[in-house]
């Protein structure tokens, strides 16, 4: 989903795409949004230490969380359709669409066990009923990485809640991304690419 991103900026900027744990190569580990906070700041440790951390849907939730709990490993974060609190309601509609959708959509063209497949499909279902749980308004207080948050205008899941997510970062700024929906990075990556470049060049300053 960060193709746009690697082409783009992989001739000047180390760019780090794991997995999170439970999805694509990974999707045979353990899924939960604490066990990707750990992995990914596992994963900065082992490389350059602080890093621009871009986070889009669920990897939102992830990027906040781990922006707030380990503070020296962020030196800027972006990020996307998140919310400060989510409906158990909504919740169980996004989870209830996650069980109608073909296994095979996960398989991103790369060959994968239909067992792996509805794994990862499960997973999925999983981290849609495990958001509700979490109070996330409490740790965007806590950020003090330079943030942007987008606003991707037919993003029905997060449209109204962006600017409120925006508001209790110290900080933050909101930009707004017309004619884009959730995961609107892949069809539209410039906006985010350029994101990444502005925040790591303030970073290196």
């Amino acid at each position: 989903m960060w193709e746009g991103q690697r082409a783009a900026l992989g001739g000047e900027l180390r760019l780090l795409m794991p997995d999170l744990p439970g999805f694509g190569e990974s999707r045979l580990e353990g899924c939960g949004v604490g066990p990707s906070v750990e992995a990914c700041a596992e994963c900065l440790r082992a490389g350059s230490g602080r890093a621009v951390v871009i986070g889009l849907s669920y990897g939102g939730w992830v990027a906040a969380l781990l922006a707030a709990k380990y503070p020296e490993l962020v030196a800027g974060l972006a990020i996307s359709g998140v919310r400060p609190n989510l409906p158990r309601s909504l919740a169980v509609l996004q989870a209830a669409a996650f069980r109608v959708m073909p296994t095979g959509q996960l398989t991103r063209g790369k060959p994968v066990s239909r067992a792996a497949l509805k794994l990862e499909k499960r997973n999925l279902i999983e981290a849609s009923l495990e958001l509700p749980g979490i109070d996330l308004m409490s740790s965007l207080q806590q950020i003090t990485a330079p943030t942007v948050v987008f606003a991707p205008s037919r993003d029905w899941f997060v449209r109204r809640q962006a600017a409120q997510v925006a508001a209790a970062i110290p900080g933050a700024g909101l930009t707004p991304v017309p004619d884009a929906g959730h995961l609107w990075t892949e069809r539209q990556p410039a906006p985010l690419t350029e994101c990444i470049r502005t925040l790591a060049n303030a970073a290196q300053t």
